[in-house]
């Protein structure tokens, strides 16, 4: 268009319309369709992918419409298009579809979800529809995505095109490779009773099958058949002369021992009358039964008596005929007599075939005895012993069932024990023995004590302690007992602790028990700390309380700690945290939680260790507690969202969807198939059932006497004779091997009758059969018997063990009796199999006919050579003492020794002898008074110093009495104790009164009798009495050894003194002085205490001093002496104008005499 100038000037198109041309006049029409045009387009804009348009003048991109869920549209589209079958558009604004994931499917168009793939079914991805299993492959999975998803049927098993489980091959057929739709029918010769079986059984030997057999039917009575393809009774074999065989027999089976058989085609063997036997097999006579045995009917050997029975009689029928021994005898099998039992032997029943060695610990000496006697204290009996042998020297025991010399005790440190003690002897106070095995204990030297019994050192008294009456030791109140006060004389005046208390040895006061700890008792040194499991929170307390539910207490707790979150414990007595239970998934707990809680229907938890459960996601269902993941919907169900179960489908309908939401699109199933409630497929009716109409439930099963063999039936057949047909029977099936009938119309197996125990009938019987001798079955309902086994037998029909072979005996596999092993042998075990099983006897051994063991010599008889039949007794003079030996020993020096002796038998205690070969006890000599002789001793022995015997024949020396003592050894009396001394129990010497004490009297027992001196007076060891101290000595304290001088300066001139006197003025006192010395003249002393002459001070010049002046006093020359001769005086000496003459120069003391 022109403007107002006329110049061209161009216009933009208006919304709705463009033009791409140049210089064009005009825009083109209405903008196309599935487009938009705005103001000014020089182009049409399609409409973006998922959004289309069937109008032509649009102006904008907002005004194409979206498309719909379950539709599509690519950019520019004038209309939505329907998703294709395979694909779906699960929302708006879809610009294409997409693919079914591989596991689901959708048919139909325009839909926005996929379902899932059907069970028995596969979905590749984008599959329009479930493609079914392949025949001889099923599935019961809603999500397979390719027929290699498909499970291929075991061998057994058949499934056809579309199968949701394989189904089992009936009876009489099998199929042998897996991925089968159809099973085989057993070829003629084989058979199969089972369902889903692989392969057809060889027809069982005894037995004939025809095709399609399922049971194996049996050859008649009399004949047998090893084959497995027989296809008709007349195939069996019929059994030769001195055989037999039963019903269904795999082979003809000699007459046992015991029966005999004359004929062809017998099913069973006669037994042997009473009176005869027949020990051989394969016979058609029996023997007359030997002298000295019994034979009872069927008898496969002439049986000897059993042990512990015998007989001189012949033609016994029974073994109740043999006469059982007495008390004290034995009687090995096949005896004639019984044998009274040997010394060191016993027998306390009856009937008994061997006696029994004393055991260890217990004696018999006599012959035919019924019980042993128990060893005395003191000695031991070995296993089997005729006499009790003493402890030695240095050992001891108080038992009285030791079997050996080293169960005697070995004295400890501390006691001693002599010949044959039944105790050891503790060392009594004031008596110690440092090494173990003394005879005697040794006595404390002076100055050490021994308070306790049984000590090896002595200790010195302490200072500073307390004794009570005898106590060498100051003992501080026990544990569990305390004081604050002093001066207690006994530990009965400590104060028991209380309850809940505690006080250690020493303690002054009680102490209450902490947290963590009780004390149930008063009167204890510590307290318990609580077990754990159990804690106490308080301070003394008498019992721990059991750990609370939902917690631990380790031992000590003061407090119950909580299970922590997660975790749980019911138990009142766990330890620790390790002892809580972490909940398991499907379970929650808070802390301190006694118990798992199950998540409730609808929820899940799949981990442990949780507090809370989730909720199912819509499409899934939960019906439990307590579970760990939701569950799919099933095939043959629908669920709505948040379901806690899936609803079936109702009878006579079925889905193999997963996905159904109402039950109007589960299939009504069609006719000759059924389908339960909740069932994912119709299912044909299977043998044994028939159905005629459509939409059933279940099919109906075929009524007793009829079957039905065919799947997908409609009517059942009639029951063939000879079967049993029960209710729904897929065959006529025959009476199981070890089941039999006679009647017809048998309606089930349980008709059938079972076998009895010793019996057996094979497939189809008739009729049961006793199992023969040396067979038998142990079982009811069973189709063959089991031959004994080689070390057991049977001697009757029909019965139902093998008995274990007897010791001394052995049986041959399918024994009927037992054959006892001959003389010079022997055998404890019952299951020898043959007679070369049998032992010999060994030297010193004896076995006879049947023994069950070699018996040892017993003690008193030896067998100096091997497969003896008795021992020979031991002469008078010797012995023997261990069993199964060859030669006697000599008798020993202090032993005598009679016939048969098993050991030499000591002397008894106060008698002695060193002769041997004595014979009686009457030959030991007595011991003399003074003297005695433990048991056995070769010589008597002077009794020890302390100890003494007034009379003879006596094994130990008495202790002297409290009071008395004995120094010398072989003494018959003790002497009164000494004045000045105490003698204690066993004392051998008169111990000293102690330094500080003195008696007069002569019958004390300890140093606590002994006086202590008075004041001023001593005594020392072993005083009779106390001595007054001496003048210069004195006695300040009581108990004194030994009077103290009086200290320099200081004086006593009494006897007797406690005390010295201070040494007087003008004169001293040397130590221990009796009198105070005067100064000497020229001397002096004011003072008191002087200690020596040289203390007393020189008299000043001018001054005279006489002897013991306390003051200087006025010179008297006249009096002074005058030299005779001339003076001549040392250097350092001068002279004095005093009477006593020349001193030197400061120095004291007396002066020389004058020099003249």
């Amino acid at each position: 268009m022109a403007d107002a100038e006329g110049s061209v000037v161009c216009t933009r198109c208006v919304p709705g319309k463009y033009q791409g041309a140049s210089g064009a006049t005009a825009c083109s029409g209405a903008c196309e369709r599935g487009s938009f045009c705005a103001e000014g387009a020089g182009a049409p804009l399609p409409c973006s992918g998922g959004t289309y348009s069937g109008a032509t003048d649009l102006s904008s991109a907002a005004q194409c419409q979206t498309t719909a869920p379950g539709f599509y549209a690519p950019t520019g589209s004038t209309q939505q298009t329907p998703c294709s079958p395979g694909t779906v558009a699960p929302s708006a604004s879809m610009s294409s579809c997409l693919k079914c994931t591989a596991g689901k499917y959708q048919a139909g168009e325009g839909k926005q979800a996929c379902v899932a793939c059907e069970r028995g079914s596969y979905c590749a991805e984008g599959a329009a529809a479930a493609m079914p299993c392949a025949a001889g492959s099923y599935s019961v999975s809603t999500s397979l995505t390719s027929p290699s998803g498909c499970t291929q049927t075991a061998a057994g098993y058949l499934a056809p095109t579309g199968s949701t489980e394989q189904t089992k091959c009936s009876p009489g057929t099998v199929q042998p490779i897996v991925g089968k739709g159809t099973c085989d029918k057993c070829a003629a010769g084989k058979y199969q009773a089972n369902e889903g079986e692989q392969a057809c059984v060889a027809c069982e030997p005894g037995s004939y099958c025809a095709e399609g057999a399922a049971a194996a039917l049996p050859c008649a009575e009399g004949s047998y058949s090893i084959s497995t393809s027989l296809t008709s009774a007349s195939e069996c074999t019929e059994t030769g002369v001195g055989h037999f065989a039963p019903t269904g027999s795999t082979q003809q089976t000699p007459c046992s021992p015991g029966t005999v058989a004359s004929t062809k085609g017998l099913g069973t063997c006669v037994p042997c009358t009473e009176g005869t036997f027949q020990d051989v097999v394969e016979q058609t006579e029996c023997k007359p039964c030997t002298p000295g045995s019994y034979c009872a009917e069927g008898a496969a050997a002439a049986l000897p008596c059993a042990a512990g029975s015998h007989s001189n009689a012949a033609s016994l029928t029974s073994a109740a005929q043999c006469t059982p021994t007495e008390k004290g005898h034995f009687a090995p099998t096949g005896s004639t007599e019984q044998t009274k039992c040997s010394p060191g032997t016993v027998q306390p029943i009856v009937g008994k075939g061997t006696c029994a060695r004393c055991e260890a610990g217990k004696y018999q000496a006599g012959e035919g005895e019924q019980t042993c006697v128990a060893c005395e204290p003191g000695s031991y009996c070995p296993e089997g012993a005729s006499a009790a042998l003493p402890c030695a020297e240095g050992s001891y025991s108080e038992a009285t069932d030791l079997g050996s010399e080293d169960q005697c005790t070995k004295t400890d440190l501390g006691y001693s024990a002599p010949t044959g003690s039944t105790e050891q002897t503790t060392c009594s106070p004031g008596t110690v023995a440092p090494n173990a095995s003394m005879g005697a204990c040794l006595k404390c030297e002076a100055g050490t004590f021994q308070a306790a019994p049984g000590q090896l050192v002595c200790e010195s008294c302490t200072p500073g302690s307390y004794c009570a009456e005898g106590a060498a030791a100051a003992l501080p109140c026990a544990a569990g007992s305390h004081s604050s006060a002093a001066s207690l004389n006994s530990a009965d005046q400590c104060t028991p602790t209380d309850k809940g208390h505690f006080a250690p040895t020493g303690s002054t006061e009680q102490t209450k028990c902490s947290p963590g700890t009780v004390q149930p008792l008063g009167g204890e040194g510590v307290c318990d700390k609580c077990a754990a499991g159990k804690y106490q929170a308080n301070e003394g307390e008498q019992a721990c309380v059991a750990c609370e539910g939902g917690s631990f207490c380790p031992a000590g707790a003061s407090a119950a700690l909580p299970c922590v979150e997660g975790s749980y414990s019911i138990s009142t007595s766990l330890t620790g945290p390790g002892g809580c239970t972490q909940t398991v998934a499907g379970y929650f707990a808070p802390t301190g939680s006694m118990e798992q809680t199950k998540c409730s229907p609808g929820t899940v938890q799949p981990l442990g260790g949780k507090g809370a459960c989730d909720k199912c996601a819509a499409g899934k269902y939960q019906a439990n507690e307590g579970e760990q993941a939701c569950v799919a919907c099933e095939g043959g169900s629908y669920c709505a969202e948040g379901a806690a179960a899936a609803l079936p489908c109702a009878e006579g309908s079925y889905s193999i969807s997963t996905s159904l939401t109402s039950a109007s699109e589960c299939t009504q199933t069609a006719a000759g198939h059924f389908a339960p409630t909740g069932s994912t497929q119709q299912t044909p009716c299977s043998p044994g059932t028939v159905a005629s109409t459509k939409g059933l439930g279940t099919c109906v099963p075929c009524t007793e006497g009829t079957f039905q063999d065919v799947v997908e039936q409609t009517e059942c057949k009639p029951c063939t004779p000879g079967s049993y047909c029960a209710e729904g029977a897929a065959a006529a099936l025959p009476c199981a091997a070890g089941s039999h009938s006679n009647a017809a119309s048998l309606t089930s197996a349980a008709q059938c009758t079972p076998t009895e125990k010793g019996h057996f009938a094979p497939t189809g019987s008739t009729e049961q059969t006793k199992c023969s001798p040396g067979t038998v079955q142990p079982i009811v309902g069973k189709g063959t018997c089991a031959r004994c086994e080689a070390g057991k037998y049977q001697a009757g029909e029909g019965e139902q063990t093998c008995v274990a072979c007897e010791p001394g005996s052995y049986c041959p596999e399918g024994a009927s009796a037992a054959l006892p092993c001959a003389e010079g042998s022997y055998s404890e075990a019952t299951d020898l199999g043959s007679e070369d099983q049998c032992t010999k006897t060994d030297l010193g051994y004896s076995a006879p006919t049947g023994s069950t063991e070699q018996t040892t010599c017993s003690p008193g008889t030896v067998a100096p050579n091997a497969n003896m039949g008795a021992c020979l007794k031991c002469e008078a003079g010797t012995f023997q003492a261990t069993p199964g030996q060859l030669v006697c020993e000599p008798c020993t020096p202090g032993s005598y020794c009679a016939k048969g002796a098993a050991a030499a038998l000591p002397c008894a205690a106060g008698s002695h002898s060193n002769a041997a070969s004595l014979t009686s006890a009457d030959q030991c000599t007595p011991t003399d008074k003074g003297h005695f002789a433990p048991t056995g001793s070769t010589e008597q022995t002077k009794c020890s110093p302390g100890t003494v015997q007034p009379l003879g024949g006596k094994g130990v020396c008495v202790k002297c009495a409290a009071g008395t003592y004995q120094e010398g050894e072989g003494e018959q009396t003790c002497a009164p104790c000494k004045a000045g001394s105490y003698c204690p129990e066993g004392a051998s010497a008169a111990l000293p009164c102690a330094e500080g004490s003195y008696s007069l009297l002569t019958d004390l027992i300890s140093a606590d009798g002994c006086t202590g001196t008075d004041a001023g007076h001593y005594a020392s060891t072993g005083s009779t009495e106390q001595t007054p101290c001496s003048p210069g000595t004195v006695a300040p304290q009581p108990s004194t050894g030994l009077c103290g001088k009086c200290d320099a300066g200081t004086f006593q001139e009494d006897g007797g003194g406690t005390a010295c006197d201070v040494c007087f003025a003008g004169s001293y006192c040397r130590v221990g002085a009796a009198a105070a010395l005067p100064c000497v003249a020229g001397t002096f002393s004011s003072a008191t205490g002087l200690a020596s002459p040289e203390d007393c001070s020189v008299c000043p010049l001018g001054a005279a001093c006489s002897t013991g002046a306390t003051e200087p006093g006025t010179l008297a020359r006249s009096k002074c002496p005058r030299c005779s001769g001339p003076r001549s005086y040392p250097p350092h000496w001068r002279h004095t104008p005093s009477c006593s003459g020349l001193r030197p120069l400061g120095l004291r003391g007396e002066p020389p005499p004058l020099a003249c």
